[in-house]
């Protein structure tokens, strides 16, 4: 029975194959102490530094290279991490992406007189387990010294499972559900809400900093992945190959002139077809 003064809920979506976009990536930062700093600034010596980083991002579905790779400028290693703020463009569209597509990002530091030294990788799938492309701003964790592990599932996720991000991980969560949509707004509700979470995250940082831990050794890769006005949900339309190998399923051959050469019923049609032209031929 509908309740009187409700009306229905649409979910308004977006299919992965009807989107004739490439796939971009935004990488933002890198949150964090690298190694080459580490012993120095627990010295308390100035850095002289002179490395630089850069990113390199792949696309990948079972372990084979989706496309051609793509990779950020230099940016200048600092004892806070690094900034680039760079779009990278894929020359793969959404629509041609597998259900299993992976991005993988590698972390290289180069300095004068050495050769690349790989900080750490990380993977993200592109696709949620429900089949949601994923969207906006993503806090990757950083394996360090590891390239990125593109098996499925991956042995560098950039995702912590949510029962393990704790308290500030798990509202952090729920702020993007929030804002993408998937939660309902109330207004009054949420101007207190927000200034509860707020303030938390500011009581998380300073303890973080009485505890001298504002920088942590652990390194946290963020990018950003586009925003759509709807929900974007994995599909592809079942080719004629696939639907063949379905168990149980027949597929009608489709019947042509080339297939009929030669049966009775296409002999029987020329005839015919030329008997008409000898008629209309006389009557001229």
């Amino acid at each position: 029975m509908a309740l009187r003064g409700k009306t229905p809920t649409t979910f308004n979506f977006y299919l992965s194959c009807d989107i004739n976009q490439q796939v971009k990536v935004r990488v933002s930062d890198l949150q964090g102490r690298l190694p080459s700093f580490r012993e120095v600034y627990d010295l308390d010596v100035p850095s002289t530094s002179t490395s630089a980083v850069y990113v390199v991002a792949r696309l990948t579905a079972g372990k084979d290279l989706l496309g051609l790779e793509a990779r950020t400028t230099y940016s200048d290693s600092a004892v806070s991490g690094c900034i680039w703020g760079e779009w990278l463009t894929f020359c793969v569209k959404y629509r041609d992406l597998p259900h299993d597509t992976q991005l993988s990002l590698a972390v290289w530091e180069v300095s004068e007189g050495s050769p690349p030294l790989m900080v750490g990788g990380t993977t993200m799938p592109l696709f949620s387990q429900k089949g949601r492309l994923k969207s906006g701003p993503q806090r990757l964790r950083v394996w360090e010294g590891r390239p990125p592990c593109t098996a499925w599932p991956s042995t560098t996720p950039g995702k912590v499972p949510l029962s393990q991000r704790g308290r500030i991980g798990r509202l952090e969560h729920l702020v993007k559900m929030y804002n993408r949509g998937d939660i309902p707004q109330v207004d009054w509700l949420d101007a207190l809400t927000m200034g509860e979470i707020r303030h938390l995250q500011q009581q998380h940082a300073e303890l973080q900093q009485a505890a001298g831990t504002s920088l942590p050794d652990s390194l946290t890769l963020v990018a950003d992945l586009p925003a759509f006005p709807h929900a974007v949900l994995y599909h592809q339309p079942l080719s004629y190959t696939a639907a063949t190998q379905l168990p149980g399923t027949t597929i009608g051959t489709a019947v042509g002139p080339t297939t009929l050469a030669g049966t009775p019923a296409m002999k029987r049609s020329a005839e015919l077809s030329a008997g008409a032209l000898v008629a209309a031929a006389a009557a001229a």
